[in-house]
């Protein structure tokens, strides 16, 4: 049943396409060009910025895990160090020292993320400061040294924890709390430096996210 020549019809022998040579077949010939061209710069965009996006939170994803696992690494040779009592448990000068190193550790990571995600940024302000103080993250001497920190970006706060934490550690060597052999102070240096390096990865990722090719 033949109804125009630029649509299809049916015969005997199934479905006719319309005579190639009519111009508006060729038009529609045109756009099914640009369509494949569309078609091919779509899959490449899916395709690849797709992957590339996974791989970055794949990576980051990573470092955020073997931060937790340099902290766990830290802890375990501080808290084996430790003096203890003779059934095994740990001394108050010993307890002191993990619940000390323990809140270091909490507000670092507080303002580490703070450092880095937006909408955290707020806790590195004087009032996101006064708040966690408030919540008890954070002790009123604590918050005064930091407030009076010389700073030239606020992204700084985080390296302030950090310190105390080693620092105590060497201070409770010195007082006989914690072995203060030169191996376990070693390896307290060095998971910190694992522990700064594992963290300082992810600013890198973020300022690269996409490789300079492609830029």
């Amino acid at each position: 049943d033949f109804h125009h020549p630029t649509q299809y019809f049916w015969t005997a022998d199934g479905i006719v396409l319309p005579d190639k040579d009519l111009p508006f077949v060729q038009d529609l010939f045109l756009i099914r060009k640009i369509w494949g061209y569309q078609q091919t710069l779509t899959t490449f965009i899916l395709t690849f910025f797709v992957n590339q996006a996974f791989g970055f939170w794949r990576g980051v994803y990573c470092e955020c895990r073997n931060i937790q696992s340099n902290l766990d690494g830290y802890f375990l040779i501080l808290s084996t160090n430790v003096k203890r009592n003779d059934d095994g448990s740990f001394t108050e000068e010993s307890a002191k020292l993990l619940e000390d190193v323990g809140q270091y550790s909490r507000l670092w990571h507080a303002l580490f993320w703070a450092s880095i995600a937006k909408r955290f940024q707020v806790l590195q302000t004087d009032l996101g400061l006064e708040r966690m103080a408030s919540r008890g993250l954070l002790t009123q001497t604590q918050l005064e040294i930091l407030q009076e920190l010389e700073l030239s970006t606020k992204d700084q706060l985080k390296l302030a924890p950090l310190q105390w934490m080693l620092v105590r550690s060497i201070r409770a060597m010195d007082d006989g709390v914690v072995a203060g052999d030169t191996a376990t102070k070693g390896m307290l240096l060095k998971g910190m430096n694992k522990l700064r390096g594992s963290y300082t990865k992810i600013p890198n990722k973020l300022a690269g996210r996409m490789p300079l090719a492609y830029t």
